[in-house]
């Protein structure tokens, strides 16, 4: 979420470019919320700006170029595991479309 397109796209070519095999879990800011960090707090006082986001793999397009996806999730569902009061709220359409993203993927094998 801190990171450019770019930045992101040069970390995966890294990965991708000098394992032979990888599985890469990204944690990413639903879109909704690039550049909205004037909402919380205590990312104003960092003077962090939130520049990437993506709620699906196919959201990276280029970005992930040499890797495939196995699985999109939501940070919801984990955190229902540790307050289980939100386990109601991590199924509806606005909740999911809000949450962070953990995204997971792998190098496609040459």
């Amino acid at each position: 979420m801190y990171l450019t397109p770019e930045e992101n796209a040069t970390m995966l070519e890294i990965i991708r470019d000098h394992f032979d095999n990888a599985t890469v879990m990204m944690e990413c800011l639903a879109k909704k919320w690039v550049n909205k960090e004037d909402i919380e707090e205590s990312i104003q006082k960092t003077g962090a700006k939130f520049i990437f986001g993506a709620d699906c793999f196919e959201d990276l397009g280029d970005v992930a170029k040499g890797f495939r996806k196995i699985k999109d999730d939501n940070i919801t569902r984990g955190m229902t595991k540790i307050i289980p009061v939100l386990r109601p709220f991590g199924w509806l359409p606005i909740i999911r479309k809000m949450t962070q993203k953990i995204l997971i993927f792998e190098k496609v094998q040459e």
